[in-house]
């Protein structure tokens, strides 16, 4: 079944912020060679970014309609040089979709990663592992967290907080 894209007028039935064409010329304009396969497997791969990401982000503004099947488009938000992006579906976030799209080709977004850089403890023998309180047990997206950090006020389940002077 072919994907719906928001084209940033709420519709009920979305379930993309990225069609396969556009994700195409994303991926051929910065040399991503592993965006490839069948058109089905990419429209699988922008479902789960887009499912990904309206899952693990606390979205800046309203939702622009209580109808509407994606957390975008919004209102009353605007991006760091204070322009307005009421009612669109804004290029960081189909950007940030590409990237996550093309990384749910090889993977499950949704891991648990290794905290291996965060090891308080290690035993040799009879293998003995511990790790700091404050290793994260999900996987980070650096890209995409810096795609979006206009758009979101935090991070579901992660630590990313952005602050807001009142």
């Amino acid at each position: 079944m072919a994907i719906t894209v928001e084209d940033g007028t709420g519709l009920s039935n979305a379930d993309s912020y990225l069609s396969v064409a556009a994700a195409d010329t994303y991926h051929t304009n910065f040399g991503n060679a592993t965006w490839t396969g069948t058109t089905a497997a990419k429209e699988s791969a922008l479902r789960k970014a887009t499912q990904y990401l309206d899952s693990s982000y606390v979205w800046n503004g309203d939702i622009s309609s209580l109808t509407q099947a994606l957390g975008f488009p919004r209102i009353n938000i605007e991006d760091f040089e204070g322009r307005v992006l009421d009612n669109t579906v804004p290029k960081n976030l189909k950007d940030a979709t590409a990237e996550l799209a093309l990384l749910s080709l090889s993977g499950d977004l949704n891991v648990t990663t290794s905290r291996s850089n965060y090891v308080t403890k290690e035993k040799v023998g009879d293998l003995e592992i511990a790790y700091s309180s404050s290793a994260p047990s999900g996987r980070e997206y650096n890209l995409v967290n810096t795609l979006l950090s206009s758009l979101y006020s935090s991070k579901i389940g992660g630590s990313t907080v952005k602050l807001v002077r009142v």
